[in-house]
């Protein structure tokens, strides 16, 4: 007879890892997600995670998903959103904006969101992506060097609201 002895911290480690096979990249729908994905921009503990009414209202994400269903990404475990991406493009270049992941998953869920929204981009003939985090911010910087991206000069966004 074999006995196994566990650290407790191995149960935990085994239900991250059930939980990784349940992974799921869909695209966004605009009448049962958005609840979901407004939550985790505004969750404080989300990783890259903010909330603008101006650019992230129930109407704004469903225009640009009606545009093209592809443009916006949620990741699920479990029927459960616990990250997104949007993908913006023109002629010129592909970005990922809104790159929102729920901490416990980041690694995992990042992954996965960079991998299908590049086959995105690739598909729509880019050949370069870009991708803005704030400057000061050492684990966006690190989601994104292990993403393979180069970094580059430090950039601010200016914007005004236009009224």
């Amino acid at each position: 007879m074999c006995l196994m002895f566990l650290r407790s911290t191995d149960f935990v480690d085994s239900k991250i890892i059930n939980k990784m096979k349940n992974i799921k990249i869909k695209n966004y729908n605009p009448k049962t997600d958005y609840i979901e994905v407004e939550n985790l921009y505004k969750n404080s503990e989300t990783f890259g995670g903010q909330f603008d009414s101006s650019r992230d209202s129930k109407e704004k994400l469903e225009k640009l998903s009606n545009s093209n269903p592809e443009k916006i990404q949620i990741a699920t475990i479990n029927n459960k959103i616990v990250g997104t991406v949007t993908i913006f493009e023109d002629s010129r270049a592909g970005w990922l904006y809104r790159f929102a992941v729920q901490k416990e998953f980041e690694k995992e869920i990042s992954d996965k969101l960079y991998k299908k929204s590049t086959q995105i981009l690739k598909k729509l003939g880019h050949k370069q992506v870009l991708v803005y985090g704030p400057d000061d911010n050492l684990e966006i910087e690190k989601r994104y060097i292990e993403l393979g991206l180069n970094k580059g000069e430090k950039y601010t966004c200016y914007w005004k609201e236009i009224k």
